[in-house]
C-alpha cells in the first residue's frame, strides 16, 4: 500500500512547480504590459509636447544651423533631441518595445533633419556623447527599415 505522506509530498512538489510556472508567466506578462504602457506614455508626450517643434522642423528648409535655431527655437530643438535621446536609451536598454517605437516614430527622418544641429551642439559644448542614443536609435531604425534588423533582432 502507498504511504499517504508520500502522496502528499508528491502533491506539494507538483503544486510548487505549477506555482513557479504560473509566477514566471505572470512576471513576463507584467513586463510586457509595462513596456506597452511606457510606449503609450511616450507617444502621448510626443503628441502633446513636441508637435509644434516637429511641425516647424519639417515645414521649413534651413540654410544652416543658425537659421534652424532661429525658426525652430533652441528650446524646441533641444526638447525634440532630448525626447529622442531618452527613447534611444530606453530602446538600447530594452525597456520599450523596439518594433513599436520604430514603426510609430519618424526617427530616421528627424535625425537626418536635426543631425547638423546635434553635431554642432556636441562641438559647442565639447561633449561628444550628447545625442548619442538619438543617433543610435536613428541607425538602428535605418537597419530595421532596410531589413537588416527583423523582429528587433539583427537578421542573419
Amino acid at each position: 500500500m502507498i504511504d499517504v505522506s508520500l502522496i502528499l509530498n508528491a502533491v506539494v512538489a507538483v503544486s510548487i512547480g505549477l506555482g513557479a510556472i504560473f509566477a514566471v508567466i505572470q512576471l513576463r506578462e507584467l513586463a510586457r504590459e509595462r513596456k506597452t504602457e511606457l510606449v503609450i506614455s511616450l507617444f502621448s508626450q510626443y503628441i502633446s509636447q513636441l508637435a509644434e517643434p516637429y511641425s516647424v522642423l519639417f515645414s521649413e528648409e534651413f540654410a544652416d544651423v543658425a537659421e534652424m535655431e532661429k525658426k525652430c527655437s533652441f528650446a524646441g530643438l533641444f526638447k525634440l533631441a532630448s525626447y529622442y535621446e531618452a527613447v534611444g536609451l530606453m530602446v538600447k536598454r530594452e525597456l520599450v518595445d523596439v518594433q513599436l517605437v520604430m514603426d510609430y516614430l519618424p526617427i530616421a527622418d528627424v535625425w537626418e533633419k536635426m543631425k547638423p544641429w546635434a553635431l554642432r551642439y556636441r562641438e559647442k559644448t565639447k561633449h561628444p556623447s550628447y545625442w548619442e542614443y538619438f543617433g543610435y536609435l536613428a541607425n538602428r531604425t535605418k537597419q530595421y527599415d532596410s531589413g537588416i534588423i527583423s523582429e528587433g533582432v539583427i537578421a542573419g
